[in-house]
């Protein structure tokens, strides 16, 4: 066995150096005691560093290190996880821009794969994984908002249907597309550094759908089986779990006359009284005919957002995840047992049979219910990490005033400052004095604006109490003018956001402006309480997950996480990996943003969500179709149209060449006034070509 490299410790280390500082062993001495290389220990001396550190030092500084950790996390957590590749990549730019000392290959201007291995192993929190693909939509509509107004809405109904204390009243159905073939690719056994590994199995089969629903404690309602064509046969029936049943569709998938069949079979195995069933915003799922079935039966409809069922519906979150495990292990076991034989609508059953007897169990249930925060009701279940893909796209508030300075206005529910471009700039300049400016109130109007997770206007009184604020501000100074007006100015219109919810409009402290006459110090000391007043609550923002620190208290900018990212273009808040890893902004603004879905939020599903779409199918249905014209009518309009033409370029022609001060109708050169927009021939003016000036005719030049 190979001998242990560096035996000795730190704090062997620290001893040998400390006895040569005090002249109580020489360095030879110290080292042969402590069991340390003379030249370590006479490198550790003149330096002046007790920590034990082995072979060469890395290119980058620990800090550096850190910092490019924290981005990889960071693009990792938002949905634009780096690859290898372009890790190495930054590296060498990082080097190259800041002039360190590196043997990285110039010429394809990337580092070397041995300097990744062992940046890995120096930092083991950072792994290879393979990425699981999002959809853009989903990682735009899962934000705060409507996360939070979607758990404010099933409390509604939950206090209504006493949910929590009666957990069975809960259901959540969701559909689940099953290929009659293997899902996934399977971890074989084969021979090393084989190039040619296959598994014979249908690369494209038949889709059967399968509709499942289950409640909050644990049990499970028979499914229902969606089989692709028009004719049902018997056997399709047969090896099914108990009470199932089997509907035929035209392309295998679910329908709206199939959801209220469903809805028609949940009324039979669901508990008495009323119950709430959640789904999603499918199309089948939306229509009156539904509602009216499930009022019926006292079926209560909640539609959960779109896009976000990956993280609020209970079956997606945990049965639906098992279900291809399970199914792809019983498929292979299948095609072992009877390698001439496909799978089929009849064998589908009897693979289904023991899949649906593994996956819906009574933990997986549960275990669904609790992970979305359905039951035990809890609306913070979803961290942070869950949030992160929806900054990207997540707009800023409205900065900008719509107003000028000093226009007043009579609506005392929308106000903002006018707040200069300047001010906003200039943020070092009034970090130095602030400690001449008294204490704000502790959560500015601005901050409650900010906070994503709420989603209430401010009201009248929290908007007087701003302007009191303000004043108090400014009676605290001696020099202040004994005149002053409140200059405010209406916002502009709430901007909807990526989510499709309306941002609260941003409250800031108005502007106080003198009117009477002061001196120049007066007006100075003015405009620079203002000023930093303004300042210190525009810093005082919430950060985009919502935590209630502000940024102007905290002490560390080397991360962005906890700045927006409308701040983000200042410098200081940016480490220099930040600088070549910033973080992406694809927000936009639509100026004529589309018509919003049914299931655009969390809501109940009732029939009034859909009188709107009643009444335009009516209107297509009772107007009337104009009747066919024949050719000669049509030949006639056109000549008409033709003659109509004409006497309007006749007429044109005519009227064109009129001058009111000769009073004929004359074919000459014009000229036309620029005042009055009237023309003049050239020659009852006196003018030539030549003269190029401006013309105004008598009346316009008294």
């Amino acid at each position: 066995m190979p001998p242990r490299r560096a035996p000795w410790t730190q704090e062997n280390l620290r001893s040998a150096m400390a006895a040569v500082q005090r002249g109580q062993l020489t360095q030879r001495g110290a080292a042969e005691r402590y069991n340390i290389p003379r030249r370590t220990l006479r490198n550790h001396l003149k330096s002046g560093n007790t920590m034990r550190c082995l072979g060469r030092r890395s290119i980058m500084t620990e800090a550096q290190e850190c910092d490019l950790v924290n981005r990889i996390i960071r693009f990792a957590n938002i949905g634009m996880p780096l690859t290898p590749k372009l890790i190495r990549r930054q590296a060498f730019i990082f080097c190259e821009k800041y002039e360190l000392k590196h043997n990285f290959n110039a010429d394809i201007g990337l580092a070397g794969k041995d300097w990744l291995k062992m940046f890995l192993k120096r930092h083991p929190e950072i792994s290879k994984r393979k990425a699981q693909f999002m959809n853009p939509a989903r990682a735009q509509k899962l934000n705060r908002p409507i996360v939070s107004q979607h758990f404010s809405e099933i409390q509604k109904i939950y206090d209504e249907l006493e949910i929590i204390t009666h957990p069975q009243r809960l259901y959540n159905i969701d559909e689940k597309g099953c290929r009659l073939t293997v899902h996934n690719q399977q971890t074989v056994l084969a021979q090393r550094g084989a190039r040619r590994v296959h598994l014979i199995a249908p690369e494209h089969a038949q889709n059967v759908t399968i509709a499942m629903c289950v409640n909050a404690v644990g049990t499970a309602i028979p499914p229902m089986i969606i089989f692709k064509g028009q004719r049902q046969k018997p056997e399709f029936s047969d090896n099914l779990p108990a009470g199932s049943f089997v509907k035929m569709s035209a392309k295998g998938s679910m329908t709206t006359e199939l959801f209220v069949e469903f809805i028609k079979h949940l009324a039979k195995y669901k508990t008495q009284g009323k119950i709430l069933l959640i789904f999603d915003g499918a199309s089948s799922h939306l229509d009156y005919t539904i509602v009216e079935e499930a009022d019926r039966h006292d079926i209560v409809l909640y539609c959960h957002p779109s896009n976000t069922t990956h993280e609020l519906q209970p079956l997606d979150k945990s049965v639906n995840k098992s279900f291809e495990h399970y199914w792809d292990q019983e498929v292979l076991r299948y095609m072992y047992q009877n390698p001439e034989r496909r799978i089929t609508k009849t064998s589908f059953n009897t693979i289904f049979t023991k899949v649906w007897s593994q996956c819906l169990t009574h933990d997986n249930i549960v275990n669904g219910f609790r992970a979305t925060g359905l039951y035990p009701f809890n609306p913070d279940i979803l961290p942070d990490e869950a949030f992160a893909p929806s900054i990207l796209t997540e707009l800023p508030p409205p900065t900008e005033p719509s107003a000028l300075v000093g226009s007043n206005t009579d609506h005392p529910d929308n106000y903002t400052v006018n707040q200069p471009e300047e001010q906003l700039r200039n943020e070092d300049d009034s970090q130095s004095h602030l400690e001449q400016v008294p204490d704000l109130p502790e959560k500015s109007p601005a901050q409650s604006a900010m906070d994503l997770n709420n989603l209430s206007v401010l009201t009248n009184q929290e908007h007087e109490d701003t302007i009191q604020s303000s004043e108090n501000i400014l009676n605290d100074v001696e020099t202040t003018p004994k005149k002053a007006q409140i200059i405010v100015t209406p916002t502009q219109s709430p901007k909807p956001s990526t989510s499709g919810l309306h941002r609260a409009p941003i409250y800031r402290r108005p502007i106080i402006y003198s009117s009477g006459s002061e001196t120049d110090s007066e007006t100075n000391i003015e405009l620079q309480i203002t000023q930093l007043a303004l300042n210190k609550s525009s810093l005082a923002m919430d950060n985009i997950y919502g935590s209630e620190e502000n940024i102007e208290d905290s002490d560390d900018f080397s991360s962005d996480d906890n700045v927006p990212l409308a701040n983000l273009k200042d410098n200081k808040f940016r480490s220099p990996f930040q600088e070549l890893l910033p973080t992406p902004n694809y927000a936009v603004t639509k100026n004529k943003p589309r018509r919003k879905a049914i299931n655009y939020k969390g809501q109940r599903v009732t029939k009034d969500l859909f009188k709107e779409q009643e009444t335009l199918k009516e209107n297509k249905l009772t107007k009337k179709r104009k009747p066919k014209e024949s050719k000669k009518t049509k030949n006639e309009k056109k000549k008409r149209s033709k003659g109509d033409k004409r006497k309007r370029s006749n007429l044109s022609v005519e009227e064109s060449w009129f001058c009111p001060a000769c009073n004929e109708n004359r074919v000459s050169d014009m000229r036309q006034c620029v005042k009055c927009r009237i023309w003049y021939h050239e020659e009852c003016l006196g003018l030539t070509k030549n003269d190029k000036d401006f013309f105004y005719c008598q009346n316009c030049d008294e």
